[in-house]
């Protein structure tokens, strides 16, 4: 006999409130991400894993055009077991806070190659795959979520000219004028 403790998992007295046991609704845990749009002579913007870690060199400064905020562990977890045999698959890439930088979300994350008036909110970041094991958490998508709407509100509202797109707002000389805008909405791009 399996006993009490799997004697919830379905049904519906189980925790999710379905007869199977299964969520209502899917969690996405990692969708899609952007390829961003660069400030200055790139070809294309990504935060990769050397900008968030203490440890590896090469890291850069993204205080200029910040307009968010993340930091949390590097979170992958790594595949266990495959086809019934031990797995080291991404054993090694999680890390802890400690090893990780408070990173400022720069505006280049936010804003696609290739659309110019579209603002990116959330767990869709230009970020690796390694990066994103920090950026997807909660807090760092309410940081995002609540830049991108200030910032649209600031184009809106305070742009010159009034056609602005995000994407011409680092060109234009104007983040500075948008970072102000968003700590007076109390919204933190600094550590």
């Amino acid at each position: 006999e399996l006993g009490l403790p799997l004697s919830f998992l379905s049904g519906v007295e189980s925790p999710l409130g379905t007869q199977s046991g299964l969520s209502m609704f899917p969690y996405i845990r990692e969708g899609r991400r952007i390829i961003g749009r660069p400030a200055y002579g790139q070809s294309e913007f990504m935060i990769h894993e050397a900008d968030l870690r203490v440890d590896i060199p090469g890291g850069r400064d993204f205080r200029a055009t910040a307009v968010g905020l993340a930091h949390y562990d590097i979170d992958i977890h790594g595949c266990r077991y495959r086809n019934w045999r031990p797995s080291f698959e991404a054993s090694g890439a999680g890390t802890k806070e400690y090893r990780v930088n408070p990173v400022p979300v720069p505006l280049e994350a936010l804003v696609p190659m290739g659309v110019d008036n579209l603002l990116i909110g959330g767990k869709s970041l230009a970020v690796s795959h390694i990066a994103n094991a920090m950026t997807r958490v909660h807090p760092v998508e309410w940081s995002v979520g609540g830049a991108a709407g200030a910032i649209a509100s600031w184009l809106v509202h305070h742009g010159q000219p009034a056609d602005l797109t995000p994407a011409q707002i680092i060109v234009t000389a104007q983040v500075p004028d948008l970072q102000a805008y968003l700590t007076t909405q109390g919204l933190r791009y600094e550590w």
